[in-house]
């Protein structure tokens, strides 16, 4: 990494209280810098390195959001169709009065605009309590657990809230299309066309190489 660069990045990272960072930028022609600050597990003092593992997050949006893409230039869905179009009752979105929900667009979920709160249902917590606090009393065991019984609290395209809920709704669109678990299409159409074979949602807490999370949630 540029110094400069590196500099800048070493002054956040403890700015910010983040443990550690792996950083690496590419283009076209392939990666042309890469480096590692900071520590994967502050206890044990180890450090950062490229064989270092770190949770998806939200970077999975990414990942949904290419299957969804692919759904549609297949033609199976389009971007302005109703998302209760294509689920089964059980996962149909409603709005505040219990009513299949109106506006509920792939586009819209795509673009946090579908009405959907902020929601943490069905992300993983060190603490069980807190895993409750965000799902309820069940914790959900599928990804159709996750999204069933969403409702809309605000009109469709009126504003841009965060919805994590959206994307999981998106995951589970598109594994419902192809009869697939969600995972196993995230692995063949995007993770392994770029070469990643150590990416994937399986995660144990006690992994070899991975980065101990030091924040409030994991996902």
């Amino acid at each position: 990494v540029p110094a400069e660069l590196a500099s800048y990045i070493e002054i956040e990272r403890r700015r910010a209280d983040v443990a550690g960072a792996a950083v690496v930028a590419f283009d076209r022609d392939g990666p042309r810098f890469q480096g590692y600050f900071g520590h994967a597990n502050l206890e044990r003092g180890e450090r950062i390195t490229p064989d270092t593992l770190f949770r998806a997050a939200s970077i999975s949006k990414l990942f949904t959001t290419t299957l969804v893409m692919q759904e549609i230039d297949a033609g199976r869905i389009g971007l302005d169709d109703s998302v209760n179009e294509h689920l089964d009752p059980r996962t149909r979105v409603l709005d505040a009065h219990g009513l299949p929900a109106r506006g509920v667009t792939i586009r819209r979920l795509l673009t946090h605009t579908s009405g959907l709160p902020v929601s943490w249902k069905g992300i993983q917590y060190p603490n069980r309590a807190l895993s409750h606090m965000a799902s309820g009393l069940r914790l959900p065991d599928s990804l159709q657990d996750v999204v069933a019984g969403m409702r809309t609290i605000r009109a469709p395209g009126e504003r841009i809230v965060y919805a994590n809920g959206a994307f999981s709704l998106l995951g589970y669109l598109v594994g419902r299309l192809n009869r697939r678990p969600f995972e196993e299409l995230v692995k063949e159409r995007v993770l392994e066309p770029l070469g990643m074979s150590d990416s994937g949602f399986v995660v144990e807490p006690r992994m070899p190489r991975l980065a101990t999370p030091y924040g409030g949630t994991i996902i």
